[in-house]
């Protein structure tokens, strides 16, 4: 028995997955730093808010465009190897409060992709920020040697997490070698 359920309905809306991988340095360090994952996590979603809310400025909708996302970090790729990932569900469009208080959403076709590619850019953007102001400039969330936490702590766990992420063989006479 899990306990108690809650059911309530949830309104249908058009609407978007964004999914957003990561360079392999940057999937090692989000892998085991779990405030840079929120942090990439924020950076990413904010982006796609971004989007949608100039979209809306450009459709000439008057008020704070709102919008929302549920976001899943998945932590593997289809082969099991270390592949920390974001998935989030987005309504591709953006509620506004009328004058009656009550909000209307108003719907976007899909984006396009000069559109996603724009989106992207600006997401690699945020995290190249996001990385300076952690005092990593890329370089340092690309792995830089003397800047890797779990590798002073955990060397043979750094060192099966690496090898992961770039989709090679770690321990072995195959060590080094791309996995099959």
């Amino acid at each position: 028995m899990y306990g108690p359920f809650i059911r309530f309905s949830v309104p249908v809306y058009p609407g978007a997955q964004w999914v957003l991988s990561l360079p392999f340095a940057l999937r090692y360090r989000v892998a085991y730093d779990a405030a840079l994952s929120r942090a990439v996590a924020g950076a990413f979603v904010r982006a796609v808010f971004s989007y949608y809310r100039h979209h809306a400025k450009e459709a000439g909708l008057r008020g704070r465009a709102h919008t929302g996302a549920v976001t899943i970090i998945q932590r593997f790729a289809q082969t099991i190897a270390l592949d920390p990932h974001y998935h989030s569900l987005v309504p591709d469009g953006v509620w506004v409060v009328g004058k009656d208080g009550a909000p209307e959403f108003f719907a976007f076709a899909a984006p396009g992709a000069d559109e996603v590619a724009s989106v992207a850019a600006d997401i690699a953007r945020r995290v190249a920020r996001l990385c300076q102001r952690r005092g990593r400039p890329l370089g340092g969330c690309d792995g830089e040697p003397g800047d890797d936490a779990l590798a002073e702590r955990e060397p043979a766990l750094a060192a099966m997490a690496g090898a992961s992420v770039q989709g090679i063989v770690a321990t072995g006479r195959r060590r080094g070698c791309r996995v099959m």
